[in-house]
């Protein structure tokens, strides 16, 4: 992963996660951090984010580490 990506996944991983730990299945950086690379790659709505989300697991899944 180049260095901007890893910039920003700690950046991501500075903003407070408020929601009720009990509920949480993702990560709120792992989140952003697909929205953010879903929107650079022109997605604009929910189902093209998931859409995204599932044509690229597992390059998501290896940015998950940093």
């Amino acid at each position: 992963m180049n260095q901007a990506a890893i910039n920003l996944c700690r950046q991501l991983s500075r903003i407070p996660d408020i929601r009720m730990q009990c509920r949480i299945q993702y990560r709120l950086k792992d989140i952003l951090f697909l929205v953010v690379a879903a929107v650079m790659s022109d997605c604009d709505c929910w189902e093209e984010f998931e859409d995204f989300g599932q044509d690229n697991l597992e390059w998501l899944k290896s940015s998950k580490e940093i």
